[in-house]
């Protein structure tokens, strides 16, 4: 996947283009960490792994860049 822009404050959503069935689970990584719900709105490389339950495994990996919220015009 390429480079996705996200803006600092706002919820974001990333689908795991992988394909396989079934799929028993998806998980999301940031520096080999699994991630909580609530770390979206971190810039850095993600990696999304899709598992089957024959154990066979497929990653995919997109890069975040956070866009800070700048003040409003007067």
């Amino acid at each position: 996947m390429s480079q996705i822009s996200a803006v600092a404050g706002k919820t974001m959503n990333i689908k795991c283009p992988v394909a396989g069935y079934p799929i028993e689970s998806i998980v999301w990584e940031k520096d080999n960490t699994r991630l909580p719900i609530n770390m979206t709105t971190d810039q850095g490389t993600y990696s999304c792994i899709a598992r089957n339950k024959h154990n066979y495994t497929s990653q995919r990996t997109v890069n975040i860049a956070v866009l800070a919220i700048c003040c409003k015009p007067n």
